[in-house]
């Protein structure tokens, strides 16, 4: 199992299922998230906002037990055996890491990742065009008609899905505080009074809307498609 195998090409980074599963059979609860972008997402989870780095981000499904998802804990050493006895992978690894006594390690092979996901960049999509190029006919009409709901009062998508990458949580070079928004949108009303559950439970952050042509899966939860 490989980290594509879950935020697949074609599926906009993501995998279009309602939950993936873990290469031990484990059902992971939420839903892979589309990683368009990525390094421009101060939120590298739908709910936990502590993971800073795509360096921290990616040991969780290396390493995590509850549950498991790559299932790399205790098997470090067969992991590191496959890519040294890998001629393409050694030649890479000794290009990237010229000072290393030994290129392949865990930490190289965390950073090769994070540095990989750094370059996952989506900026030149009919709507890019339209919007930041001034081709006027990149849009078809049909697109541009969903645009303007979009953007509308009407279904007010935009509040939550904004920005160069329509999600709320935005980090920037410039950026002296990250923008780190979450929801609990669909939660409300559980009760008698109208009221959200109490404590922020269930929040989580809001899902870029960057090439989501080929996932068939939306929300932390996938619950619509």
């Amino acid at each position: 199992m490989a980290c594509a195998s879950c935020h697949e090409r074609d599926r906009g980074l993501a995998d279009g299922k309602v939950i993936p599963t873990g290469s031990t059979g484990d059902a992971i609860p939420r839903n892979a998230m589309g990683l368009a972008n990525v390094a421009w997402f101060p939120l590298l989870t739908w709910g936990n906002p502590t993971l800073s780095s795509l360096e921290e981000q990616a040991l969780v499904p290396m390493f995590g037990e509850s549950p498991v998802e790559l299932g790399i804990t205790g098997a470090e050493d067969v992991v590191l055996g496959r890519l040294r006895g890998d001629e393409a992978y050694k030649a890479a690894f000794v290009a990237a890491f010229p000072g290393e006594s030994e290129p392949i390690t865990l930490d190289t092979v965390v950073k090769a990742i994070a540095t990989f996901e750094r370059t996952l960049i989506s900026g030149r999509s009919a709507y890019d065009r339209y919007t930041y190029g001034g081709e006027a006919g990149a849009m078809s009409e049909a697109a541009l008609r969903g645009m303007d709901l979009f953007f509308s009062e009407r279904l007010e998508c935009y509040h939550c899905h904004s920005g160069i990458n329509f999600t709320t949580a935005f980090r920037s070079a410039e950026m002296k505080q990250e923008e780190m928004d979450f929801h609990n949108t669909g939660l409300y009303n559980l009760g008698p009074d109208g009221s959200y559950p109490p404590g922020g439970e269930g929040c989580s952050s809001s899902p870029a809307t960057r090439r989501t042509k080929g996932n068939t899966a939306f929300l932390r939860c996938a619950t619509w498609s």
